[in-house]
């Protein structure tokens, strides 16, 4: 049993040791994690200005708008086809998978959902757009009206699916 113990632990220190070995490379290559100047209390080190914060250019405002306009026209578009799409979800619901009508109103759930990707698609747009400005202090505010604007649409598209799947059951 002994015999078999000490093989068991020299099979595991034989197998892992390469594992160990290949973690103390060379520290030359890493930061070093000791206190800098800077960090110190009371080291006389002086912090860099803060970054001044500039207005948002026009290729960013244009591109704002764009994707503004982007969202405004898919839910426009989904506004104007959910009350259809209602319509068929209310006659088709408690039907079997076979009739024809809940076919009907399950495509046209998927249209408004594609609608609903869409308009997410455009605030993805400005969550990148907002991230680009902020890492290069630039004004985020025109960024986030209009991402709250796509994000009050995106919160009624929900609203209307979660009510069209409600009407199906």
């Amino acid at each position: 049993m002994f015999e078999q113990v000490s093989f068991r632990a020299f099979a595991l220190i034989a197998l892992t040791a390469p594992i160990l070995a290949a973690c103390a490379g060379d520290s030359s290559r890493y930061p070093s994690l000791a206190h800098r100047d800077a960090e110190r209390i009371g080291s006389g080190a002086s912090a860099t200005a803060p970054a001044t914060i500039s207005p948002l250019g026009e290729a960013q405002q244009a591109r704002v708008a764009a994707l503004l306009s982007e969202a405004r026209e898919s839910h426009g578009e989904f506004v104007s086809q959910r009350g259809l799409a209602l319509a068929l979800a209310q006659a088709a619901a408690g039907l079997s998978s076979e009739d024809d009508r809940l076919a009907r109103a399950m495509i046209a759930a998927a249209q408004l959902s594609s609608l609903r990707g869409e308009t997410s698609v455009a605030l993805g747009g400005l969550d990148a757009l907002h991230a680009e400005a902020a890492s290069n202090f630039v004004q985020t505010r025109v960024i986030e009206a209009a991402q709250a604007d796509i994000t009050q649409m995106i919160a009624e598209q929900d609203a209307d699916l979660a009510a069209i799947e409600r009407a199906m059951r």
